[in-house]
């Protein structure tokens, strides 16, 4: 049981890290394209390339 315990706190802090540092790439993406990064954590202010 604590082996159990012990890898899903593992597992957790793995899919944790991966979605912070998807979020801050995306972050950089959208300020890098010239938009912001509005109160819902949403890229603002770019345009489409059509």
């Amino acid at each position: 049981m604590l082996r159990l315990v012990i890898w899903g706190g593992l597992f957790a802090a793995g899919l944790w890290t991966g979605v912070e540092a998807h979020r801050i790439v995306l972050d950089d993406r959208c300020l890098d394209a010239g938009g912001r990064i509005g109160m819902r954590g949403v890229c603002e202010g770019v345009t489409s390339d059509g």
